[in-house]
């Protein structure tokens, strides 16, 4: 065999080796979050799963940023209790790499489940005599709440909700029929699409055919 085609044959080779590895990598992920409220109120619940998995760490991030806001925000300081547990239930390696980004051992798992909570601030809370007095809504914003996954922010996103008895969500996601579950194209949709959950009015009117909705709390 000529050196030319001894050449190409090994290029051939290692495109087919490569292209091999990465179809791995091509394999879809499913995404999805649920936001649940403390029983005091005071806190936000969050659990995130990813099926599908296949390389060897995963990692979640916070954003430093919010639509609209021309600031940087360390987000990553108010995720607490981060844990991450295999599909048997084990629990998975997390390393913290800056302020606002983990990396997760996956230890042979396709699917994983993040938990961690967040604090509810004083802004985010409302009632007739909230903070003090009994809470009767929360304001989520997505920015600085929801960690994403890096490199799969063009992922679908379902979204689920477990409010206390009486409350309401609202929010601009796509319903899907089932109450509690919202949708998102991508993870950017997701989380700019502030949420409201609790006990609220509503008003709903048209503007060139454009349907609107106000939601408003009156005792805030």
């Amino acid at each position: 065999m000529k050196p030319s085609a001894l050449v190409f044959s090994c290029l051939v080779l290692s495109s087919i080796a490569t292209g091999q590895t990465n179809r791995d990598d091509l394999t879809p992920l499913e995404i999805s979050y649920t936001t649940k409220v403390s029983e005091d109120l005071q806190r936000l619940l969050i659990e995130i799963v990813v099926d599908n998995c296949t390389r060897p760490t995963v990692q979640l991030a916070m954003p430093s940023w919010t639509p609209g806001a021309y600031h940087i925000g360390n987000y990553g300081e108010d995720v607490q209790d981060l844990q991450v547990r295999g599909s048997d239930g084990s629990s998975l390696a997390v390393t913290r790499m800056d302020r606002g980004t983990w990396s997760v051992a996956r230890d042979g798992h396709s699917k994983i489940t993040a938990t961690y909570s967040l604090p509810a601030t004083r802004r985010q809370r409302f009632g007739r005599r909230a903070p003090q007095g009994k809470v009767t809504g929360l304001n989520v914003s997505g920015p600085n709440t929801y960690l994403y996954v890096r490199g799969a922010k063009a992922v679908p996103v379902n979204s689920y909700y477990e409010i206390p008895e009486g409350w309401r969500i609202a929010n601009g996601l796509l319903p899907t029929g089932t109450p509690g579950h919202r949708y998102a194209r991508d993870y950017d949709t997701f989380i700019d699409a502030p949420t409201i959950l609790g006990v609220y009015k509503e008003r709903n009117f048209e503007v060139n055919g454009t349907p609107f909705s106000c939601v408003f709390f009156e005792n805030a």
